[in-house]
């Protein structure tokens, strides 16, 4: 699975993706504590701790969707 975002040149990438996973895990609390909980317990990760984020200029969706796909 993979998710473009567009930003604004100047935001740190590494920041946005804290924010965003932080804003889903708070989400994931909301909405589903007991399977949170669970998680939590067992020493399981609802999100992995790590990721990782490129920046690709100015491409199409297409042209993206076609690099990504070609990766093996």
């Amino acid at each position: 699975i993979y998710y473009m975002i567009e930003t604004e040149p100047n935001i740190n990438l590494s920041d946005l993706v804290r924010t965003i996973k932080s804003y889903t895990t708070y989400n994931i609390w909301k909405l589903h504590k007991k399977l949170f909980i669970k998680s939590f317990l067992e020493g399981t990760h609802i999100l992995d701790d790590g990721f990782f984020i490129c920046s690709i200029g100015n491409v199409s969706d297409k042209q993206l969707r076609k690099y990504i796909e070609n990766q093996g």
